[in-house]
This record gives structure tokens, C-alpha cells and sequence, in this order.
């Protein structure tokens, strides 16, 4: 099931960022990180996929960003709420994951 997010436009390169969420099937793994506040990844990426508060990832958003499975979750934050965590990680099947997320975000918050 995929559900668009949203379109995001860079005013300064001109990029356009076509942001879906999907269930996720776990085929993703550790490419890199991300410095925001959790408010700030709900404000880009929509709500969670997964919320539950338990095992090694509390908080995850499974997402296709320009055809790119990528994945933002709190890696081990065992005991700390996803509203305090800042360094997120990011998981896909290429390391270009990192790059569409990154740029995806800054179109966010530069819209």
C-alpha cells in the first residue's frame, strides 16, 4: 500500500521530491544519518509507519522518495522517547538513499 506524502520543490536547484509512504517488507539497511527533530521528520514525512515503542527500532518511516526505497528509524534509543532523538538513521538498498532524504528534507524546509 503506498500513499503519497507529498511533492516537494527545491526553489534553488529546481529538484522536485516525490514522497510516498509504503509498508515496508525490511529489506533495508544502515546507509547514513540525519540530524532532525522528530516534529520536524512528521512535519516532511507524514506520520510513522511503524510507532510501537519497543525493540531495537521504536519509531521508522518507510518511504519511496523518486523511486528510491528509503527508510528513516531511531536506531538502539532504547529508553529514550522518539520526540528527544536527534541523530536518526537511514536505511535503504543504495547509499543514493541518503542523498534523496537529505535533499528531500532540505526542500522541506526550504519551501
Amino acid at each position: 500500500m503506498k500513499n503519497l506524502i507529498n511533492i516537494y520543490n527545491n526553489p534553488v536547484t529546481g529538484e522536485d521530491f516525490e514522497v510516498v509512504s509504503q509498508l515496508s517488507d525490511g529489506s533495508t539497511w544502515y546507509q547514513g544519518l540525519i540530524d532532525a527533530s522528530y516534529s520536524e521528520l512528521v512535519s516532511a514525512f507524514g506520520v510513522p509507519t511503524l510507532y510501537d515503542g519497543s525493540g531495537k527500532v521504536q519509531c521508522e518511516w518507510n518511504l519511496v522518495i523518486n523511486g528510491v526505497i528509503c527508510t528513516i528509524y531511531d536506531w538502539k534509543e532504547y529508553g529514550n522517547p522518539p520526540h528527544t532523538v536527534r541523530k536518526w538513521h537511514i536505511g535503504g538498498t543504495v547509499n543514493k538513499s541518503v542523498d534523496l532524504v537529505t535533499r528531500a528534507f532540505e526542500a522541506w524546509r526550504n519551501k
